[in-house]
């Protein structure tokens, strides 16, 4: 018997049902029992093996051809890509989940995808492409929320708000020094709405 709530005891779970869905050819049961898996890997910090079930959860996602399960393994893939410090491929397949994102019309990941991918460009010091990508997030997020009453949207905007101080007081930093305010760098933090690069879990 394994202790209840262990790392090694979900993993083992994780498996045994995946082994079932093998057996019964369960395909949408297999992505999510891949996904599974790869989240726990992602949570003890093994990524080469996270990236392996992240891309085999792919797999099956793209014969389904189910783009909302497409576009959340990119989004898992590139978050273990930036967790590794691999930008350039962090940016790559954040740019896939929005393109997932787009041709299913998800809104709310379309604001994800833009706000990851502001990150990923501003960590790479690169200004103009980030401050585009978080303004086409917080303008997709302050539309949103004007036409529905959506909690993540409620969640999200604040935080992009937030990161737009975060962009200004890296380009003062980096391009005006000599106008750089006291007390501006207590707005820069991560806590506002939502936390940045956060891994999928199945949805229904």
């Amino acid at each position: 018997a394994c202790l209840v709530g262990s790392e090694m005891c979900i993993r083992d779970r994780l498996k045994k049902a995946l082994e079932l869905t093998e057996k019964n050819k369960l395909t949408s049961l297999q992505y999510k029992a891949y996904n599974n898996l790869g989240l726990n890997a992602t949570s003890q910090g093994n990524y080469s093996l996270a990236l392996q079930y992240f891309y085999k959860a792919l797999t099956i996602a793209e014969t389904l051809n189910e783009q909302y399960f497409i576009g959340s393994m990119y989004n898992n893939i590139a978050i273990v890509n930036y967790y590794q410090g691999n930008l350039k491929e962090a940016e790559q397949n954040y740019q896939k989940f929005l393109t997932a994102s787009i041709q299913v019309n998800n809104t709310d990941d379309i604001i994800i995808a833009n706000n990851n991918l502001g990150e990923v460009y501003l960590d790479q010091n690169n200004f103009e492409k980030a401050k585009q990508n978080f303004t086409t997030a917080l303008n997709t997020a302050t539309i949103t929320a004007k036409k529905r009453s959506l909690i993540s949207a409620n969640k999200v905007l604040p935080f992009i708000l937030n990161r737009h101080l975060c962009l200004r007081l890296k380009w003062v930093i980096n391009h005006r020094p000599a106008l750089l305010l006291q007390g501006l760098q207590k707005h820069c933090t991560n806590r506002a709405g939502m936390q940045k690069h956060s891994l999928m879990h199945n949805r229904p």
